[in-house]
């Protein structure tokens, strides 16, 4: 078996569950995670030369990862960097071994971006029942919250839970049958409840309205899972909560019941969590508004005075870095999609529209789009298919 061939399946899959930041907070194993992308990188370099493959790669993503490199390190050699600011320093420095390395491995040939999808599709199927077990039986995980009643498992952050499950649907609705496509949107969609994020829910019911536009999936379809889902909602509300006491000895908190009813009555819901985001999102942009040319250096919204970031990603870049902040997530999403919108084929320039309105959505809402891993397997993909857009065989499958 060609190792490629293994490296696909483990690496796409540690990525869409967590595994490599996971299983060493975790203490199961003593890998650390920048790690296992270093050795991927030269894993990759030493296939090619063996193999005598022109490497090729996206230079529009390269050159973004580099002038991101560069803004960053600007920042650390004029002002210095301490203990404290080096965490958030290891996803800077391993960000272009990480683009390289995914990239060389996916566009190894025509079958590796199948096989990518094939085992996305595979982690999500694995993702979601153990998000259920874990907001069912919490505290199994060491990155669960127990007091927050919200399934989190091996990502640390209900957040990136479901931000990880909408990308998965996004790079994989097209290779799903027809006939499970229901059952599949529905699954992903339990996933994504049982972390009572208010934002990944309505980002959930955003894509899917653009996918009923791009007849990926029907009409139909579309307003029965609307349907579905704000009947599900209700319920939990209501009788639900009785029936989990009841059958599973499990209950629905009072910050999961004011998450849900955000959706159905809002003047009615506790605001408190929302009030803490607009504080904190108005604290980011008052020290751009101090700083707006040079910006706060790096790391500065990361090791402020309040117990959490800015929940907004521009406005972190915009906080740390001033005006070079304001450029680094348009360059990203310039870098990944504009070939494929200019030159691509339908299905194609589909899939760029919907990553586009995923991760500037998304970025409203978390302040850590630009260090996760699974946005970059989204944006390679995209990068690989605009090189390669006249060959459907990339995208479905033959």
């Amino acid at each position: 078996m060609k190792i490629e061939n293994i490296l696909i399946p483990f690496i796409t899959i540690g990525i869409f569950l967590n595994l490599f930041f996971y299983l060493p907070v975790a203490k199961i194993i003593n890998i650390p995670e920048y790690l296992i992308y270093f050795s991927l990188f030269f894993i990759m370099i030493m296939i090619y030369m063996l193999k005598r493959k022109k490497i090729e790669i996206s230079n529009e993503l390269l050159i973004w990862s580099i002038f991101y490199l560069f803004v960053n390190f600007s920042y650390i050699i004029f002002t210095g960097i301490g203990s404290r600011e080096f965490k958030y320093l290891i996803p800077v420095i391993t960000l272009v071994p990480v683009l390289i390395g995914l990239y060389l491995l996916y566009n190894l040939d025509n079958n590796q971006l199948i096989k990518t999808r094939k085992s996305i599709v595979i982690a999500l199927i694995i993702a979601v029942p153990i998000l259920v077990y874990d907001f069912l039986f919490p505290g199994d995980f060491v990155t669960t919250k127990i007091l927050d009643n919200r399934a989190v498992a091996m990502y640390g952050n209900a957040n990136i839970v479901g931000v990880v499950l909408i990308l998965g649907l996004i790079l994989t609705i097209d290779i799903i049958p027809e006939k499970y496509k229901s059952l599949f949107l529905f699954y992903i969609f339990i996933g994504v409840l049982v972390t009572f994020s208010r934002s990944n829910i309505m980002l959930y019911i955003l894509i899917l309205t653009i996918m009923s536009f791009q007849n990926k999936i029907s009409k139909k379809l579309f307003l029965i899972l609307v349907f579905i889902v704000i009947s599900f909602m209700i319920f939990l509300v209501f009788d639900g909560n009785a029936l989990l006491q009841e059958y599973l000895h499990v209950s629905l908190n009072e910050n999961n019941i004011n998450r849900l009813l955000f959706f159905i009555d809002n003047t009615n819901s506790d605001l408190q969590n929302i009030s803490e985001r607009q504080r904190v999102l108005q604290a980011a942009l008052g020290m751009f508004a101090d700083s707006p040319i040079v910006g706060n250096g790096f790391a500065s919204t990361r090791l402020w005075e309040y117990p959490v970031g800015p929940h907004n990603t521009i406005a972190l870049t915009l906080a740390d870095f001033g005006l070079f902040g304001l450029l680094i997530v348009p360059l990203f999403l310039f870098a990944t999609s504009y070939k494929v919108l200019r030159n691509g084929i339908k299905e194609h320039k589909q899939l760029a529209i919907l990553f586009i309105v995923y991760y500037l959505y998304s970025c409203m809402f978390s302040h850590n789009m630009l260090d996760q891993k699974f946005n970059y397997v989204g944006a390679i993909i995209i990068t690989i298919l605009a090189r390669k857009n006249n060959s459907k065989s990339m995208y479905h499958e033959n």
